[in-house]
Formats: structure tokens, C-alpha cells, sequence
């Protein structure tokens, strides 16, 4: 029996209108699917906001939480209110551009591998291919890079990003895994694909481009940078490390020389202290 897809589009701050994953799922060439909008911004859209989504996506949910819950705790919400044998969860960022047949591919492959716990795109960002071969490993796929045609398939390590990952409900229930609700936003997707990395489960890359915009590489101001260094840092512990000196404080330690030295500020060696924290 075919799966259906639930779609889930996390919203921070932003008219939907001007949101380029729901301008792309707006022209799928499938339209089969059931569209969850969760609104984390603290004031929610206005009534004509949100008519104007509802005459674009009859039938959609939208969710509002200006408290702003964590990835996690939305990811738990949705998969709890879901059919455990008949659904799929296609998770994205509000900034994701996707082709017109993305929809179309979910259902064809999620329909050939119907047991893969997690199908992910081919993540396009920064001018390059956006993984890892180290799900093991925090940071490393800022020193990896990926051709296309050598992604492509059946992976049993490698790690990706949130946006764009098909998640089969059955399966991950089945591989006993759920989504930390201690992570806030960053480590939500280290910690998905190194649980499947560690317990041997593959992920199936289909070959399909998501172009991700990384709101981290926007921003200019080194104070708000550091801020957004200290949020990510503090993910990467909870998922790979406790406190003290190990291989993966070590590795997060380079990583901070080396954000030091691109930016050309050693402010950024204050991260260290978070790192030993």
C-alpha cells in the first residue's frame, strides 16, 4: 500500500509567502500530500496570512508556538500524531529550494526500499555537496566534500542536515530510535544519523538536489556569530561528548581555530571555554 507523505515546514519569523520551501512545494508536480506548518515565531501569522496559505494548501495544518520548542519536541509532536504504519515525515527548513518533482521521488523510492528508516537528498550549500562519510565525527564535513555521482545510494555513514530527510515512521519506531527532546536546534540531525550509523541501519541518498541556504553563513556581525557558534557547540556536546578533554573536544577545539583564523578574529577562541564548560 502506498505511504502517504505528511510534509512539515518550520517557520521562524517569516511570511510564508516569502519562504522559498513553501514557494516550491506550492509547484510540485505531486501534489499528494498532507502539509504540516509549524509557526515557532513569537507572534503567529495574521487571519489573512493565514487564509491566504489555506487557498495555496487546502487542508493544511498550522501550528503555532511562539514559545519557539525545539526541533525535537516538534519533530516528537508531529511523529506521535502520525499513523505509525502508513506515514512518512518529509521535514524542511523554511528556506529549502527543491525541484518540481520532488514529491514524485519520495513516493518512488520510499515505495522501492519501503524498509530504509530515512531517505535524504543530495544537500547542496556553500558551492558544494553538504555531507559527511563521519556521522561519528562532529564538524567533519566542513573538511569533506562529496561529488554528486559518489552519493548517490545506499549509505551506511554518512551525515546530512534536517531539511529534506523522509522520514519512514515505521521503521524508525522499529530501529527504536526518537528525537532528543535535551537538543534544541543544533545536534537534532547528528544525533539522527549517527543512531543509524551506530546500530548498522542504511540511509538511501536519492538523487535528488536540495539547495540549502545556511542562515549561519549570512550573518556578518561577530558577536551574533559567536552567539550561534555557542548554541551549535553546545548541540555537538550533548551528542558526542561530556565535559573534559577527549578526541571530540579536541576536533570541536580545531574547529574553532579554524572559524578564528577565516574570520580573522581571535574573539572566537572565547568558544573554547564552552567546549571545557
Amino acid at each position: 500500500m502506498r505511504k502517504r507523505i505528511c510534509v512539515l515546514v518550520v517557520l521562524y519569523c517569516l511570511d510564508p509567502t516569502k519562504s522559498m520551501t513553501l514557494k516550491c512545494l506550492e509547484f510540485q508536480r505531486s501534489r499528494d500530500f498532507k502539509l504540516y506548518i509549524w509557526d515557532n515565531s513569537p507572534i503567529g501569522l495574521t487571519d489573512g496570512q493565514k487564509n491566504n496559505l489555506f487557498k495555496c494548501f487546502p487542508g493544511a495544518v498550522y501550528i503555532s508556538t511562539p514559545e519557539n520548542l525545539s526541533l525535537s519536541i516538534i519533530y516528537n509532536n508531529i511523529i506521535a500524531n502520525l499513523n505509525v504504519e502508513n506515514d512518512l515525515l518529509v521535514t524542511f527548513d523554511q528556506d529549502s529550494f527543491i525541484s518540481q518533482e520532488y514529491i514524485s521521488k519520495i513516493h518512488h523510492y520510499s515505495e522501492e526500499y519501503p524498509a530504509i528508516p530515512v531517505l535524504i537528498p543530495i544537500i547542496h550549500s556553500g558551492g558544494g555537496v553538504y555531507h559527511s562519510p563521519r556521522p561519528d565525527i562532529p564538524f567533519i564535513r566542513r573538511f569533506f566534500k562529496f561529488s554528486g555521482n559518489k552519493i548517490y545510494g545506499f549509505k551506511y555513514r554518512i551525515n546530512s542536515l534536517n531539511s529534506g530527510n523522509v522520514l519512514n515512521i515505521r521503521s524508525l519506531v522499529n530501529a527504536g530510535f526518537k528525537f532528543d527532546e535535551a537538543l534544541m536546534f543544533y545536534g537534532v540531525d547528528n544525533s539522527l544519523f549517527r543512531y543509524l550509523y551506530q546500530n548498522r541501519y542504511p540511509v538511501f541518498v536519492i538523487p535528488e538536489v536540495l539547495v540549502q541556504s545556511l542562515a549561519i553563513n549570512e550573518i556578518q556581525d561577530h558577536e551574533l556569530l559567536i552567539a550561534r557558534y555557542k548554541g551549535i557547540i553546545s548541540g555537538i556536546k550533548a551528542v558526542y561528548f561530556r565535559d573534559g578533554f577527549n578526541i571530540w573536544s579536541v576536533i570541536t577545539c580545531i574547529h574553532v581555530l579554524s572559524v578564528a583564523i577565516r574570520k580573522r578574529s581571535f574573539s572566537y577562541l572565547r568558544l573554547i571555554n564552552v567546549i571545557f564548560k
